[in-house]
């Protein structure tokens, strides 16, 4: 302990066999000299300070002042004498002092009370002539102290009765009573008079509780959890757990602990990823702070036995109410008594690996089950257990970054006293494999520890091909919980689809396999197998990995007997076979950038019975000549469902009539020399043709129009096809695409019957069609003059939602005369006569005008009431203050509670706010008010910058580094370069944000980066405001029509949700949909 302010104190250290010591001091009042005496000294009262002294035998009759506290479970040490005369004070000692020394255990926090409780009944004196007590306590082990740290063991300060301040402005009168009575007494002893008075100007400085006119019971918890946070500071690191300091600090924030409420959070991720580390390391810190806990350990393990669910209702029970045993006959009696009995406690619960939604309802079924202030932690790999169970947030696991990936690793593989001949370069290439997975690093660092260096190197040679078997054992938990169907996705994903983009036609083959992609995708990203980056299919290394094992099975080295083949090496080994080798086995294969002398190939093909997808793919120059077919007669795949060929030179398909029942995708890209397609006439299943850049197609076969089952036929750059068979029984048709086909030069009439057609991009030809069922029609660069729009059964389209007319000649476009009421999305860019654009109709979201240069007006949008999105690129004649009005508008409607997003060029939108000059290099950050959760509706930003093309990360967080700096260059508030390019507005809306469940009121802080990798070169002026909900433009309500994936606003704002605490968007100004 140190001396503060004139005012010492110390403890004598005491130690046990076991447990945690608990040593307090309590001193009355003040004292000063020696810092540990040899025996306390008696009481003292001050002169002309009457104090009754209680009998020796007073402190178990005194009223306890603390009633709430349970007795102390030991024998206390019998207080000392009370004396009946005032001995004189001697120079060295404790003046007015009592010393007492307790021993109690640790593990229950109500214990840290009995510390004052205990003084209370032993110096009742001390209670009664109103002292100020200073509690020292400390916590030790013999086998390992407790270090205090950061001010943790310094004194504790309490005022009881009397505030301290009175002691120094008492009265004038009565301190000249205490002068002269002092001056009586030790008029031979002026030094220690003055040090009385001394010490009693330090007392009154010293400050503390003040309980004089408060709940003392109150006073005591708040005491108690002071002296509990000083032997327990939280958030210590751990030296076995590296990087779990800033990992729990960001779970803490998101468990609010002391804001009351009840709350449940999830944690989610991949198996591995330090889920229960990061559970049970909270769990340890913050127990203490509940009237009970229990940490249910192997949840999925455990309920899967028998009687499985009630063992750990009765752990519940057992642990929070410290019984032996507690028994529970059924599953109901188990949820009921979970109900009653802990519905008024303060508890805490971890319940980890729950794998699902039954054993979160049989164990904490609701929050109405527990007790104002309670919290259960749920592990998961399953994030759909998670919103299922509605809890109220979701904690994304984060992996370890490179430095702990390798400070991990090297705790259990360090390089000791062995001399590992490039241990720094072997270590980064094992950290490299694990990719922050810390079970990956553990296992790879206890295997590797006692290895030499030769050693090392063999072993990640050999994991290259075959993984560590414990890692994957762990990681295929999540790939059995999946369906059948939901597996065979995730295999193909692993084996074939890994960096791809998720576009329509990667979805359409998956489709067409049968594996339902748009449901089976979203289950495998809430199972943390995949994750959707940038667009494109992605997943840990060791996930990809772990499907390989899979797929490989207990044959390696035999890619005849696999399930998929992608690899170049397996495939080529395979083309090397016999043609008559068994390859039954065979599903799914790719076969790309083969040689010509591989021609053979399809032979090997017919062999694969149960084939179900193929994808072909050479390089035309490699082939002198093109050869007729590519299916030989012998090719009977009857599973065959999806047919993709790239780069092939055959003049057909294959000749005459083929019978293939499963065949629902037919995907032909670059098959320069095809000159018709297949008979249809054998595939009664097919959905989808799909045609791309073969110059000389002549023909497409009779047959294709009794395909009745056809959803989508999509022909591009075909520019010798002149006719389209009759397709009057397509009743399925959804989609017809006619891009590049300048000779075709009629279209069959398509009739009423096809309920569900979508006629798309019909470039250059005559065009006459039923509309009722009419969703999307694409007519860009179709020549349509002001006689054309407007006129005719065409534009009766009441279903309609996109219309495209890109590139054409109308001078006005106005809607009163096209009955479009469902209308969402309208893109008119490249009109270059287009001069008015008037009477949108009230359904209408998005409107791209790009490079409409001749535009004047746009029409009244006040009824708009949906607009969200407006982009007016280039140059146009709309007006310097069209801008404003257009932001005023929109903010009046419903958008104002989802997404905002304003490109126009040559006009300023800054509704007359100072702008900041922003270096393409540099973040800012906005600290947000303390009720803006409650007091404003969204963000508001303005960019202006000649940047072609911009991205814009916002982050919305609790606080900001520690080493972060506002990097602004400077404000401004001059007028924006005339050169700049565009003027951007983006609103984001609170609304939209707790839509999502992942807005967090403790956030405080917005950071705004701008992307470097578009702004290099280049400078921009931005600004970022908030909306007060009581702006006079914010009056509408939300509205029904709002749905996120038609009105397209994702793929300009992208949400990601909770990242690393905070809410992450990533905003794309001019991004044109």
């Amino acid at each position: 302990m140190e001396e503060k302010d004139g005012v010492g104190g110390g403890t004598d250290g005491i130690e046990e066999e076991d447990g945690i010591v608990l040593e307090a001091s309590v001193h009355a009042f003040f004292h000063f000299g020696t810092r540990h005496p040899v025996a306390p000294s008696p009481p003292v009262r001050l002169p002309h300070t009457p104090v009754e002294l209680l009998p020796s035998s007073s402190p178990t009759t005194f009223p306890s002042p603390f009633p709430f506290l349970p007795r102390p479970h030991r024998r206390w040490p019998p207080p000392p004498p009370l004396p009946t005369t005032h001995p004189p004070p001697s120079s060295g000692s404790w003046w007015r002092s009592h010393h007492s020394t307790i021993t109690l255990w640790a593990s229950n926090p109500d214990l840290y009370a009995l510390i004052i409780y205990h003084f209370f009944q032993i110096c009742p004196y001390l209670f009664l002539s109103n002292p100020i007590l200073k509690v020292e306590v400390e916590s030790k082990r013999k086998t390992s102290p407790v270090k205090f740290e950061r001010g943790f063991g310094k004194q504790l300060k309490l005022a009881f009765i009397i505030d301290p301040c009175g002691w120094f402005f008492a009265p004038l009168e009565r301190k000249r009573e205490y002068d002269e009575e002092y001056t009586k007494q030790h008029l031979e002893n002026k030094t220690q008079v003055e040090s009385w008075r001394k010490a009693i100007v330090d007392a009154s400085n010293i400050s503390g509780w003040f309980i004089a006119n408060r709940d003392q019971s109150k006073a005591v918890e708040e005491i108690v959890e002071t002296i509990s946070q000083k032997l327990h500071p939280t958030l210590v690191e751990d030296d076995n757990l590296i990087g779990m300091k800033v990992r729990m600090q960001d779970l803490m924030s998101k468990l609010q602990i002391g804001f009351g409420g009840k709350r449940m959070i999830g944690i989610w991720g991949v198996g591995g990823g330090g889920k229960t580390t990061l559970a049970s390391s909270i769990y340890d810190d913050i127990s203490r702070k509940f009237d009970g806990f229990c940490y249910l350990k192997n949840v999925r393990e455990e309920s899967s036995k028998t009687n499985g669910l009630e063992n750990l209702q009765e752990k519940i029970l057992c642990g929070i109410l410290k019984q032996n045993q507690v028994g529970v006959g059924r599953v109901e009696e188990g949820r009921r008594m979970i109900r009653d009995r802990l519905q008024h406690k303060k508890v805490l619960i971890v319940l980890d690996d729950v794998n699902e939604l039954e054993q979160l309802e049989e164990l904490a079924g609701s929050r109405d089950w527990f007790g104002e202030g309670s919290r259960i932690l749920i592990t998961t790999r399953d994030e759909h257990i998670l919103t299922g169970h509605k809890v109220d947030v979701i904690h994304n696991i984060s992996l370890l970054n490179d430095d702990e990936a390798m400070k991990l690793f090297c705790k259990h593989a360090p390089q000791g006293y062995r001399r590992i001949k490039d241990y720094e370069q072997l270590s980064k290439d094992v950290v490299s494999y694990a990719c922050g997975l810390p079970l990956a690093l553990r296992v790879l660092g206890r295997f590797l520890c006692d290895k030499e260096t030769n050693e090392w190197r063999s072993a990640l040679a050999r994991l290259k091909e075959i993984p560590e078997t414990d890692i994957l054992e762990k990681l295929k938990i999540s790939f059995d919980g999946l369906t059948y169907l939901e597996r065979e996705l995730f295999l193909d994903i692993a084996c074939f689809f890994r960096g791809v983009y998720k576009d329509e036609r990667i979805m359409m083959k998956l489709d067409a396999c049968g594996f339902h992609p748009v449901i089976g995708i979203k289950v495998l990203i809430q199972k943390a197998l995949i994750t959707i980056s940038d667009g494109r299919f992605d997943m840990h290394d060791l996930m990809q990995e772990m499907g390989h094992y899979i797929v490989r099975g207990k044959h390696p080295k035999n890619p005849e007997k696999h399930s998929r083949v992608w690899k170049v090496e397996d495939v080529l080994k395979i083309c090397a076979m016999d043609a008559t080798t068994n390859l039954d086995k065979i599903e799914a294969i790719n076969l790309l950038y083969l040689r010509s002398d591989e021609s053979h190939v399809y032979h090997v093909v017919a062999n694969m019975k149960k084939l179900r997808s193929i994808s072909l793919e050479y390089y035309e120059a490699l082939f002198e000549t093109p050869l007729l077919i590519i299916m030989p007669e012998n090719f009977p795949p009857r599973e065959l469902c999806c047919l993709t060929l790239r780069f092939l030179n055959a003049k057909q398909l294959w000749e005459g009539y083929k019978y293939l029942p499963n065949l629902r995708m037919i995907n032909l890209e670059h098959l320069r020399d095809l000159i018709k397609t297949p008979d249809f006439n054998g595939l009664p299943n097919l959905e989808r043709l799909m045609v791309y850049d073969s110059p000389l197609l002549e023909e497409i076969h009779p047959s294709f129009g009794q395909s009745e089952n056809l959803v989508c036929v999509e022909i591009r750059s075909c520019d010798n096809l002149q006719m389209l068979p009759p397709i009057t029984r397509m009743k399925k048709l959804e989609a017809l695409v006619l891009s590049g086909c300048s000779a075709v030069n009629n279209l069959s009439k398509i009739q009423q019957n096809m309920e569900k057609f979508v006629p798309q991009n019909m470039n250059y030809i005559g065009l006459w069609f039923s509309s009722e069922c009419l969703r999307k029609l694409d007519l860009r660069w179709f020549k349509l003059a002001d006689g054309v729009i407007g006129s005719g059964a065409i534009w009766e389209l009441p279903n309609l939602q996109e219309l495209n007319l890109i590139g054409n000649s109308f001078v006005r476009l106005n809607f009163s005369l096209l009955r479009v009421p469902q209308l969402q999305y309208l893109n008119i860019s490249q009109c270059y006569n287009l001069v008015e654009l008037s009477d949108l109709p009230s359904s209408i979201a998005v409107v791209i005008a790009d490079g409409c240069r001749s535009l004047q007006t746009l029409g009244d949008i006040s009824n708009c009431k949906c607009l969200w999105k407006v982009s007016l690129s280039e140059e146009n004649n709309l007006g310097p203050h069209f801008g404003d009005m257009l932001l005023d508008s929109m903010l009046e409607g419903n958008a104002k509670h989802y997404f905002i997003n304003i490109t126009i060029s040559d006009i300023d939108i800054w509704m007359g706010l100072p702008v900041v000059w922003v270096d393409w290099v540099k973040t800012y950050n906005m600290l947000l008010p303390h009720d803006w959760y409650n007091h404003f509706s969204g963000i508001l930003m303005f960019v202006k910058s000649e940047a072609i093309y911009m991205e814009i990360n916002i982050s919305m967080k609790q606080g900001i580094d520690e080493d972060f700096q506002s990097q602004l260059s400077k404000e401004s508030n001059e007028r924006p370069d005339a050169h700049s390019r565009e003027t951007c507005v983006g609103y984001v809306s609170f609304s939209s944000l707790r839509h999502t469940g992942c807005l967090d009121s403790t956030y405080n802080t917005i950071l705004f980066s701008l992307c470097n990798e578009y702004l290099y070169g280049y400078g921009c002026r931005f600004r970022a405001v908030l909306v007060p909900k009581d702006d006079p433009m914010q009056t509408a309500d939300s509205s029904e029509f709002w749905h996120a994936e038609e009105v397209y606003e994702r793929r300009v704002f992208t949400i990601q949700h909770d990242a690393n605490s905070s809410i992450e968007i990533l905003w794309r100004p001019v991004c044109h949909l």
